[in-house]
This record gives C-alpha cells, structure tokens and sequence, in this order.
C-alpha cells in the first residue's frame, strides 16, 4: 500500500473522530495508530500522550507517528544504523549505551523513563546512530521520522516549532549535564 493511500485512510478515519465521545475517542484513536503500528497505546501510553498534546492536535499527529513495542532486552536500534526517527517513551524504560574499544563491551551513557525522547542526535543531524537503544522492560514508544516530521511541520506550523524548541532544549540540557559529569571525573 502506498503512503499517499494509507494517509487516505487516516484522513478519513480523522473526521470521524471529532464527532466521538471522549471515551471512544481514545479507543478510535488508537485503533486509527494501530492500523499502521504494532497494536493500541497501554493506558499508561495513552495518558502519557494525551498529557503532550491538545485533543485537537491528536488526530492529525497520529498520522504521522509510528507506535512501537519493545519486549524485555530487545534492541530498539543499534549503534551505526541509519534510522533517524526520534522516539517518545510512553512506557517503560530505555538504556542508551555506547560501544567502547573493547569489542561487545558497551557503557551506558543514561537509562530513561515515559516522557523523555530519544534518538534526538540522529532525528536533527541525519548521521548514523552514535548510541544503541535497549529495553530495559517492556516498553512502547512512538516514532516520528524526518519526513513526518517535515510534514507534520507544514500541516501544522506551530506545532513544528513547539516541537524544534523541545529538541533544541533537550540537546543543551543534555550537553550541560555531559560537562558536569566530564567535569566530576577530572
């Protein structure tokens, strides 16, 4: 099926939406991520999503994210692949761990729980993954690639930007607690 074919579909299924109850919205929306993903959003997912946006954004945001599961100790993505999708964990917990010198020996640069996004380096620059990704326990995530993210941003300029200055915060937080801890070890 062609991408234009299923954004069909979702634009459908979206108007349908505006006309449900708050609690069969939930259910339609997920069932509408489902189509493309790996099953609904958890509760916990849900709520955690919900949290995030405005129920008017909701429909038109599903669209362009790709919902994923992970098991116990399954790779998310590996250090060096291409993938440059930006994640939001909704449940469970991620480790993000870096190859050393020492072949299969891997430290771990930090370890993260829902509301926290990851794979940011990759989604901004468009480089290889420069950490591998790993479930710690079972966890969901939604995906947003460079090209969804592209047209989410032209469907809904605001949102884009809202999105751009989380990512811009995100990376200088992280290089400011990278310097505290480079400078602890000195």
């Amino acid at each position: 099926m062609t991408r234009q074919r299923v954004l069909w579909r979702h634009a459908v299924k979206k108007e349908e939406l505006f006309s449900k109850t708050p609690a069969d919205f939930a259910a339609a929306a997920s069932a509408l991520i489902s189509e493309r993903d790996e099953g609904f959003f958890s509760e916990e997912g849900w709520r955690v999503f919900k949290e995030l946006l405005a129920e008017e954004q909701i429909p038109v945001v599903l669209k362009y994210l790709t919902l994923k599961k992970y098991s116990l100790g399954e790779v998310i993505w590996r250090e060096g692949s291409n993938d440059a999708s930006v994640a939001l964990i909704l449940s469970g917990r991620v480790s993000m761990m870096k190859e050393t010198e020492i072949p299969e020996k891997q430290i771990v640069i930090g370890v993260y729980s829902p509301v926290t996004l990851v794979g940011e380096i990759s989604f901004v620059d468009g480089g290889r993954r420069p950490l591998t990704a790993k479930a710690l326990t079972q966890a969901e995530l939604v995906m947003l690639s460079r090209a969804d993210f592209a047209s989410l941003s032209a469907e809904m300029p605001h949102l884009g930007e809202r999105i751009t200055k989380g990512l811009l915060q995100l990376l200088a937080t992280r290089l400011r607690t990278s310097y505290k801890r480079m400078a602890a070890i000195f």
